[in-house]
């Protein structure tokens, strides 16, 4: 599976989840944005030449979590907030401690692209 199967709402709520619990590890919101645009590379904008990719996962983790649930449903935004809230879900539901979890998240991504 490529990273172009991925929708890109379902790959930026996936970075905006990591960078989020990386957050609530400690991390500063930047370094976490770093931190997540560094290891996820080219799977999370494989089609777009980024200039700052950190940056862009930074304002991805504001856009996605500032866009109320269930408002507009059928938006972009509001799609990556239905994912972002799933995979928070799904590492919390599972236990995992905050740096764990981002590790989790952007792991299955990175398995899902091959």
């Amino acid at each position: 599976m490529s990273a172009n199967t991925l929708s890109s709402e379902f790959r930026q709520a996936i970075a905006a989840a990591a960078a989020s619990r990386l957050m609530e590890a400690g991390y500063e919101a930047m370094a976490a944005a770093q931190a997540v645009a560094r290891r996820l590379d080219g799977a999370l904008f494989p089609d777009l030449e980024i200039a700052d990719p950190a940056q862009a996962v930074d304002d991805i983790r504001i856009a996605v979590e500032a866009h109320a649930p269930r408002a507009e449903p059928r938006t972009p935004l509001a799609i990556a907030r239905y994912h972002y809230d799933s995979c928070l879900a799904h590492v919390d539901d599972a236990g995992h401690e905050p740096e764990h979890a981002a590790e989790v998240l952007m792991r299955a991504l990175l398995e899902s692209v091959g």
